[in-house]
């Protein structure tokens, strides 16, 4: 798994042991479930989707379509899509809006 400033890079499911909600899993590794999403939608953007040309589709480099990427991660398109549409918040609306949901 890579890393980029100590952020996970790729789209594999967070691992978890016993029986802790995905909540307790996400604040035991330092992150809110709104940035995890932010995130999640993130590198859901950045992966290349199948395209068709002239009849024929075009697989991305990975060798699959970013649907079963996402499959393959846990996540539905429609879960993928909330997200990236979470990260198309700017920055500092998002961490201001973010604040004030965790102070609720």
């Amino acid at each position: 798994m890579e890393k980029a400033g100590g952020k996970r890079t790729d789209l594999q499911p967070i691992p978890t042991s016993g029986k802790k909600s995905k909540n307790e899993t996400l604040k035991d590794a330092g992150l809110s479930t709104s940035t995890a999403q932010r995130r999640i939608g993130e590198i859901s953007r950045e992966l290349e989707k199948a395209e068709a040309h002239g009849g024929k589709i075009r697989l991305p480099n990975s060798g699959k379509p970013k649907s079963q990427t996402l499959k393959d991660a846990g996540l539905s398109t429609s879960t993928a899509q909330r997200c990236e549409e979470i990260a198309s918040v700017p920055e500092a609306k998002f961490e201001i809006t973010r604040r004030h949901v965790n102070l609720s």
